[in-house]
């Protein structure tokens, strides 16, 4: 199964289904805990974190543009960088 972890600071660890970092990550946590489901496939979770971080970045005038998506597999991590987040939504 899949495994994510946050690292605060001071050194914290936390395990959780899904972490965001960031100035627009209270977007993205609204986007997230909307949209996100146990179980769910590779290509249902790149949307979904696709959706977090497109919602920050049209909410937050921090937060970059474009996005860069890891899907770490048994076979290795795929990393892909997209501009526009339409083909990924």
């Amino acid at each position: 199964g899949h495994h994510v972890y946050s690292i605060d600071p001071a050194g914290g660890v936390m395990a959780d289904d899904y972490t965001v970092t960031g100035s627009g990550l209270t977007v993205a946590y609204g986007t997230l805990e909307r949209e996100y489901e146990e179980d769910m496939t590779n290509e249902e979770a790149k949307r979904v974190a696709a959706s977090a971080i497109n919602a920050a970045v049209e909410r937050d005038t921090g937060s970059g543009n474009g996005v860069y998506l890891a899907e770490v597999t048994e076979e290795g991590v795929d990393i892909a960088g997209h501009e526009d987040f339409e083909e990924l939504l």
